[in-house]
């Protein structure tokens, strides 16, 4: 079983970069994501030891996932977008953030609910997002290597619209 601070040492050699869909490294940088980025496999993020939120995210979801079970949310508002993981074993949630310097750390919760709301919380504040100011927070399910941050969109924002309609 992989203890969960090997797999964060791990992921410590992992910097903040994306690939391009012209296999183009980019580094510390935002400037044409949205147009540009797509995913990389587990196996380019570290080859290549870089990787955004949503990289990152399908490499801790591989290293996990014979040991927990897994699931990704995306969580954004109309300016900011992040991901992360959570992990579930018995009465254990795990949220796991490896990509967000502000919030990087192994958190344990007895609820998913709880796990939940504490990574809510720690994106408004790493955001300066007003308490009162309303965040998405939605699941998601693995992304396929090649999958464009538009495509990205896609799925988040049909995943929540799913959810919403579910929910009248």
């Amino acid at each position: 079983m992989r203890k969960l601070e090997e797999v964060m040492q791990q992921m410590e050699e992992i910097s903040y970069g994306w690939l391009d869909i012209y296999d183009n490294k980019h580094i510390n940088t935002i400037d044409q994501l949205t147009k540009l980025y797509r995913v990389s496999s587990p196996e380019e993020v570290l080859k290549n030891k870089i990787g955004i939120c949503f990289d990152q995210v399908e490499l801790e979801r591989k290293l996990f996932e014979l040991d927990y079970e897994t699931q990704s949310y995306a969580i954004f508002n109309h300016l900011m977008a992040h991901s992360f993981l959570i992990l579930h074993k018995e009465d254990d949630y795990i949220y796991f953030e490896h990509s967000s310097p502000q919030s990087k750390g192994i958190y344990h919760f007895s609820k998913e609910e709880e796990a939940l709301e504490y990574a809510t919380q720690r994106f408004k504040e790493n955001h300066h997002i007003k308490a009162d100011k309303k965040v998405d927070l939605v699941p998601y399910s693995p992304l396929e290597q090649g999958t464009t941050f538009q495509e990205i969109k896609d799925i988040v924002y049909y995943e929540k619209e799913k959810r919403e309609g579910s929910h009248k």
